[in-house]
């Protein structure tokens, strides 16, 4: 599918970039419900998608030339700098497409939002990032209030798939919201019913111990997921001052979470007890890793719907423990040829967003100064998180 002929060819060297090589990984990590396809014909509809989809691939090329944003290379910088005039093309569009809008037209700008969160995102800068998560539920918020909107048309599209199109990019904007909920401890100007998503589901039954390494992170993975959308349902109790005032449901949830949470290091510890002589040193890497990201998680969950400055007080020791156990594995990580490609839109992390818990979250500033120290040594990236970037977050708010 060729892309207008008004576009020069950077540009559309760059959205075939984006076509062979965004496109993909971001489907997988963000549109698990979309089609490529789908999205291309989003970004032929629409000036801004195809700006804003040019400049994230971009700034994709610029992370696999060189990963870490904060150093200078003459060719990285180059994909920057035209990132950036791509995506401030992408923004005229849309101020441009709101002031006369057609039919169609707040699917696609919540496209070119969502898009725009990712580029953000990637370059460290959360609060610009918060206000297009926010615009995005804006729209979702008054679409559900008043219906479609009344734009010009000379067609009437599919109601069944034009309603299904908007659930798909609601359940993507949740994901993106629930990811700055958790870690940034950023709130949106909407309630969650704007963006409604499936439940945390704890029914999956509590292992006494795991036949490797592979199952305990599986199951791990599971109880953090259910964790993470208990986590977004709290911001509509965000009144309640104790556990007992939010309702029983939610209550028994949290509870099934933090039990099925305190229980995990007991399954493993009987494994590691019963097979450690036989694991690779690799294995027990992997293996404290999870144990690093499990007292994370259980200090997330123990902090919710509960006065958190003092949940956090009470958790010191918990902190201390995550920079005891991380701070032998970054000083072992080994020195390992880079991959073929860097896969920027992945979430999940091993070490850097505990790291970063622990330098925005501790009450004491020694553990916190240690863990942005930590943040900063031997820079380094996993997948869309930057150590970098995120200690400079950390600072950031650690000084406000």
């Amino acid at each position: 599918m060729a892309i207008n002929s008004h576009v020069s060819d950077e540009e559309r060297r760059g959205f075939d970039f984006f076509r062979r090589q965004t496109l993909p990984e971001l489907s997988l990590a963000l549109f698990p419900v979309l089609e490529d396809s789908l999205f291309l014909q989003f970004s032929h509809a629409s000036a801004a998608v195809r700006h804003a989809a040019i400049a994230l691939a971009s700034i994709d090329e610029r992370v696999q030339i060189h990963p870490l944003l904060n150093l200078e290379n003459e060719q990285a910088n180059r994909r920057h700098y035209f990132a950036q005039l791509q995506y401030h093309k992408a923004i005229r569009h849309v101020r441009e497409s709101l002031k006369d809008p057609v039919d169609g037209a707040e699917q696609l700008t919540l496209v070119a939002c969502i898009l725009f969160i990712c580029i953000e995102a990637l370059q460290g800068n959360d609060e610009e990032a918060l206000v297009h998560i926010r615009s995005g539920l804006q729209i979702l918020c008054k679409r559900r209030t008043n219906g479609f909107e009344g734009g010009k048309t000379n067609a009437v599209a599919s109601t069944r798939a034009h309603d299904r199109s908007f659930e798909d990019l609601a359940f993507i904007l949740a994901r993106l919201d629930i990811q700055y909920a958790v870690w940034f401890s950023k709130q949106t100007f909407e309630s969650d019913w704007a963006i409604p998503i499936e439940g945390s589901n704890f029914d999956l039954v509590q292992c006494e111990s795991y036949s490797s390494v592979m199952e305990a992170a599986y199951h791990l993975h599971i109880i953090m997921n259910g964790m993470y959308c208990l986590l977004h349902s709290a911001a509509a109790y965000s009144h309640c001052t104790s556990p007992a005032q939010i309702p029983p449901n939610v209550f028994a949830e949290r509870q099934e979470c933090i039990k099925q949470l305190s229980m995990w290091p007991n399954a493993i510890d009987e494994f590691l007890a019963r097979c450690g002589k036989e694991l690779s040193p690799g294995d027990i890497r992997r293996a404290t890793t999870l144990r690093v990201n499990q007292m994370a998680s259980l200090i997330f969950i123990l902090a919710s719907f509960e006065d958190q400055q003092a949940v956090y007080h009470s958790l010191e020791p918990v902190f201390e423990q995550i920079l005891s156990l991380a701070e032998p594995l970054l000083e072992s990580r080994p020195m390992l040829k880079p991959p073929t490609r860097i896969s920027i839109f992945s979430f999940p992390t091993t070490l850097i967003s505990p790291l970063f818990l622990t330098a925005t979250k501790s009450t004491v500033l020694r553990t916190r100064q240690k863990a942005l120290s930590m943040l900063r040594t031997k820079p380094w990236r996993e997948s869309a998180w930057d150590s970098i970037t995120m200690a400079r977050i950390a600072e950031r708010d650690m000084h406000v």
